[in-house]
Formats: structure tokens, sequence, C-alpha cells
């Protein structure tokens, strides 16, 4: 990439792109999944996510915490 290129690396709108950051989610969720129930997350909890992706992850927060 180019110093005079502004397209964004990632490509967060790029459908192939989508396809593999869900694939990498699918790659690690066993262990974010361990993560969150280590994380003590309840409904009380506040959780903020920033431009993190997709939301895949997110998701996850919130289904773990409404259990």
């Amino acid at each position: 990439m180019t110093s005079d290129n502004k397209e964004y690396v990632l490509r967060e709108r790029d459908d192939q792109e989508i396809k593999r950051l869900g694939f990498q989610h699918q790659v690690w969720k066993d262990s974010s999944d361990l993560a969150i129930k280590r994380s003590n997350i309840s409904k009380s909890k506040l959780i903020i996510d920033l431009g993190c992706g997709p939301g895949y992850l997110a998701k996850d927060l919130l289904t773990h915490a409404a259990d």
C-alpha cells in the first residue's frame, strides 16, 4: 500500500473479507468462549465493542450474558 492509497486495509465491506473474518472467528471460537466464561460477564455488566470487526465476538458476548 502506498502512502497515496487511502483504501482501508481490511476492506470491511468486502464479502470475501467478511467470510474470512467469520472463518477466523470459528477457528478461535472454543478459546474465545472459554475466555468469555472465565470473564464473569453478566447482564449487569457494560461492554463496549469499538472497531473490533464485524461483530462475531460481540454477538457471542451478548449470548453468554443472556445465559
